[in-house]
């Protein structure tokens, strides 16, 4: 049975990146400043506003203080993951002024003030991030509560949800991380394709494939000369068992980088598998009694070949590797013991269309097994391998001498 290659390590580092923004110097542009009131004192200023607004629900100077008194008072809660409701509300307010304002000149202290406090909340988060490279730990999860604030004032802004995602990530909170993403996703109209790629790397971490297909497809949509998106659409397509897909993302990979030979390695691989699945939907149709022309073989035949191309090309850059070698050997001995299942099952015309190829790939296992035994001559496998090939193609002498080695 082939030995299948490890998957592609993922070249997309989610989450690496560490993010730092400058602040904002804060104004309220007439408002009286409420850091000297109490909790109770804010409150009581809101519920004033509120009544006043309830008789004057289009006064956007009214919805502009509430904000900036329900931010005030969010700021008080020492625990970041108490503002965030409170933040939302605040946003709302001057998002509600800001439509009455519309392009006023007062409309520009309602953006100032939402930037003001988006920044104060996202560089918190970012300065807890940082401490990663100090000797005290990061709290990952105050760290997250900041970055939701900044979301709850901008729900727009991307930065923070990567990096709300990424306080998670770090806290080996996957699932959590999805989420705030999958937020981002809705919130924003068309979300960075870096954000959708960190979203599909960790659906495909989280052995959800079909999931991860959906998110860098979502991405490629909008950048499909990316190479990272490729790749990990590539491994994605790989982890759904979709050979056909996945040989279609390698194919673009190996032209990017022809050099690369674990994008050949995985193409070959792909390639078997695909000509595998063929083959064995071909058996099984014949087991249901399903009649099938002689160009029934055609695909996996092709497949075949290109399999067998690919891994030429990566024994000729890896000339020495041995396992490879031993990969390549195994690729045509399965191969061969497939088209062995299907002997029974076709027409008698057909029987000698099936030997030939049996034959051919045995054949063609056999130099590079002999090449190996030569450079390992203690692998018993090998040597069985050897003398079940040696048998089946009448080589009686070199089966005895193979079998005097197990």
């Amino acid at each position: 049975m082939i030995h299948y290659f490890t998957r592609i390590a993922s070249l997309v580092l989610a989450f690496g990146f560490f993010i730092s923004c400058s602040v904002l110097n804060s104004s309220h542009s007439g408002i009286k400043p409420s850091d000297k009131l109490s909790e109770t004192e804010i409150q009581q200023k809101l519920n004033s506003i509120n009544d006043e607004l309830s008789s004057d629900s289009s006064n956007a100077d009214l919805y502009y203080k509430k904000g900036v008194l329900l931010t005030d008072l969010a700021q008080k809660k020492t625990d970041p993951s108490e503002r965030t409701s409170i933040y939302r509300q605040a946003e709302q307010s001057l998002q509600q002024a800001a439509d009455i304002y519309q392009d006023s000149s007062d409309d520009e202290k309602v953006h100032q003030l939402l930037k003001v406090t988006w920044s104060n909340e996202h560089n918190n988060g970012v300065q807890l991030m940082q401490s990663d490279s100090s000797s005290q730990a990061p709290n990952y999860e105050r760290a997250a509560s900041f970055f939701r604030n900044a979301t709850a004032v901008i729900p727009d802004s991307s930065i923070s949800y990567k990096m709300e995602a990424r306080a998670y990530y770090k806290n080996d909170q996957p699932r959590k991380a999805i989420q705030v993403l999958e937020e981002a996703r809705r919130n924003i109209s068309r979300p960075p394709s870096l954000l959708l790629e960190q979203l599909a790397y960790l659906y495909l971490e989280n052995d959800q494939p079909p999931k991860a297909i959906e998110v860098y497809e979502e991405a490629k949509a909008h950048s499909d000369q990316n190479v990272n998106l490729i790749h990990g659409l590539s491994n994605a397509y790989i982890k759904a068992g979709n050979h056909e897909r996945a040989v279609k993302m390698l194919k673009l990979l190996t032209k990017n980088e022809p050099k690369n030979v674990i994008y050949h390695q995985r193409l070959a691989t792909e390639l078997y598998q695909w000509a595998s699945e063929k083959l064995g939907n071909t058996a099984q149709a014949l087991n249901n009694g399903t009649q099938l022309p002689n160009t029934s073989y055609a695909t996996a035949d092709s497949l075949v070949e290109r399999a067998t191309s690919e891994f030429q090309t990566v024994n000729q850059q890896l000339p020495k590797d041995w396992e490879q070698k031993r990969e390549f050997a195994f690729f045509y001995q399965d191969i061969a013991a497939k088209y062995q299942k299907l002997l029974p099952l076709v027409e008698s015309q057909q029987q000698q269309a099936i030997h030939s190829k049996i034959q051919h790939h045995l054949e063609s296992s056999l130099p590079l097994l002999e090449e190996i035994s030569r450079e390992h001559p203690d692998d018993r496998q090998l040597w069985q391998s050897l003398y079940n090939t040696y048998s089946y193609l009448g080589m009686e002498e070199k089966a005895n001498n193979a079998k005097s080695n197990l």
